[in-house]
């Protein structure tokens, strides 16, 4: 990882030493439908439709075994890597986690690395997301970057979430904003306080809060770039 050099040489952060034979599986499905191909035409995408992308960045992705390797939980992985990434982003990485314990298409590596591409940048001109506040934004933009699709929350779910978010919109917790984001299932199963909350409700809010608002994710980075 350190390519004989005093600092890391490869994005592999979330490597997991103690992944099982299936995560050997896994690769072999990605590299039978060309998944860096994929990736490298991602990249080409979101260049033109973001009007750039920094010809320094390593866009790379990594297998995480979430479903039979030791250390990897996958939404504090998940977490940190989106929210806890300073070091990736100075070092002009942008990596795409792939789970083992997901089934990975083309078109599932697309949205990742879209994902990765514009949260990544997103980050280069705004900062690494600190407050709820901006961890939402960064997220609801993302997704819809990526076509990533979420659910939309009942009326009652969506009065719920936007009261608590209103509340706590400029907390640096990062404990209140693990529930906010990932809901009660995730958070009682990483040892957090729950919210009342439905699973993923902060990432479904702030998804469809960009979509009612017509915001174009892409526009953004363009105006940014002015």
């Amino acid at each position: 990882m350190l390519g004989n050099s005093d600092d890391i040489a490869l994005p592999l952060r979330a490597l997991n030493p103690q992944g099982k034979q299936h995560l050997n599986l896994r690769l072999d499905e990605m590299i039978a439908f060309g998944a860096e191909e994929v990736a490298a035409k991602t990249v080409q995408e979101a260049a033109e439709r973001l009007g750039w992308i920094p010809n320094r960045f390593q866009v790379g992705l990594i297998i995480v075994d979430d479903a039979d390797g030791s250390w990897s939980n996958r939404y504090i992985t998940d977490y940190r890597h989106r929210f806890q990434h300073q070091n990736e982003v100075k070092r002009d990485w942008a990596t795409a986690l792939c789970w083992t314990s997901e089934t990975w298409t083309p078109e599932a590596i697309r949205q990742e690395v879209l994902l990765v591409i514009y949260r990544t940048i997103f980050a280069c001109l705004n900062g690494v997301a600190i407050s709820l506040q901006d961890k939402l934004k960064q997220e609801g933009l993302a997704s819809v970057f990526a076509g990533k699709h979420y659910p939309a929350l009942s009326s009652a779910q969506t009065a719920r979430v936007k009261e608590l978010i209103h509340q706590h919109k400029n907390t640096t917790d990062d404990d209140l904003a693990f529930a906010y984001l990932y809901g009660d299932s995730v958070a009682k199963a990483a040892g957090r306080k729950p919210a009342g909350l439905p699973d993923n409700a902060g990432l479904c809010y702030a998804h469809h809060q960009v979509l009612e608002l017509g915001i174009k994710p892409e526009q953004l980075i363009r105006n940014a770039l002015v």
